[in-house]
């Protein structure tokens, strides 16, 4: 079933293009890049393998995916936006 991640995207309105998919077994981020004090941040998603943001977990960075997470994830229960560094 696909989540459009709305929990989070009142706290980023700069997100605007975010799928993913809870429950799933492929993730997307395609949320957007800023600069600051002279380094490129973005708005990171970090999944996570259980509820209440528990169990194993994978950062997506801006712009990337994960096609097919290894079976030893399982699939996608939970889900974080958060700002990182990309330079």
């Amino acid at each position: 079933m696909a989540s459009f991640a709305a929990r989070d995207m009142r706290w980023y309105p700069e997100t605007t293009a975010y799928v993913g998919f809870n429950g799933g077994v492929s993730v997307w981020n395609a949320a957007g890049t800023w600069q600051r004090d002279g380094r490129l941040w973005g708005r990171c998603v970090t999944v996570y393998s259980d509820t209440g943001y528990q169990g194993q977990s994978r950062v997506v960075r801006p712009g990337q995916g994960i096609a097919e997470l290894p079976a030893a994830f399982g699939n996608v229960r939970s889900h974080r936006f958060h700002a990182c560094p990309l330079t």
